[in-house]
């Protein structure tokens, strides 16, 4: 009996769902031009050429088999990145997030990082700015979700919420 009332005590208080999941421009966008350029090696390998111009043949299809092989790597990685994000479910003693259950006991601190990526050679200079929510547990696990994937200030609150609790 006591698993029961675990259940009934553990009950789902909010859910957090990825901003960009599915199909992504990014993600089309690769796998588009990856589809474009094998069909254009497989076109391009079956053309005859003059024998003065069968070196530029073989240097354009060696360049666009790696271009097609630089934009396969990342469909895969476009595509692995959205199927890791998994919504952050909150519950009354812990939450899970992409990373793991956390027990709201076992977290340490949880803050704001604000990450900048500045420009090669002006270090000056910022680029893009991405904020993070960091969740840190006791054991050192950290947790850390973006402002790009979810409504991180949403769940800073209620995550404040069920810590005081």
């Amino acid at each position: 009996m006591p698993t029961n009332s675990l259940i009934i005590m553990n009950e789902i208080i909010a859910t957090f769902d990825p901003i960009h999941t599915g199909l992504s421009k990014d993600l089309l966008f690769f796998g588009i031009l990856t589809l474009v350029l094998l069909v254009g090696i497989i076109i391009g390998s079956r053309v005859k050429v003059k024998q003065e111009q069968r070196h530029y043949k073989n240097i354009f299809s060696m360049l666009a088999f790696f271009v097609m092989l630089i934009c396969g790597g990342a469909t895969f990685f476009t595509w692995l990145t959205t199927v890791k994000l998994t919504p952050v479910v909150m519950r009354a003693q812990d939450m899970d997030t992409p990373y793991g259950t956390v027990e709201y006991t076992n977290i340490r601190n949880a803050y704001y990082h604000q990450d900048k990526q500045t420009a090669r050679y002006a270090e000056d200079k910022v680029i893009r700015e991405t904020q993070f929510l960091i969740i840190d547990e006791i054991n050192r696990k950290s947790h850390a979700l973006s402002e790009e994937n979810y409504d991180i200030d949403e769940i800073f609150a209620t995550l404040k919420k069920q810590v005081k609790k």
